[in-house]
């Protein structure tokens, strides 16, 4: 594995993205509370992207309260 990319989309009232490349030791990253306070509806897609240029990727939105 070369990489994991972590990606938080807002779609409304405009779109907006929190994008992060994380190496393979990194097993968590925090979202600024700040952008999930923009929008209680959000994307959230995780790609792991390998050396051979192979790639698998993660999707699923959720809501916050």
């Amino acid at each position: 594995m070369v990489k994991y990319q972590v990606i938080v989309e807002i779609e409304e009232p405009e779109k907006l993205v929190f994008s992060v490349d994380l190496p393979p030791s990194v097993t968590e990253v925090e979202v600024p509370s700040g952008f999930i306070a923009l929008s209680s509806e959000l994307k959230l897609e995780i790609l792991v992207r390998e050396a051979s240029g192979n790639q698998t990727a993660v999707e699923t939105c959720f809501t916050v309260e």
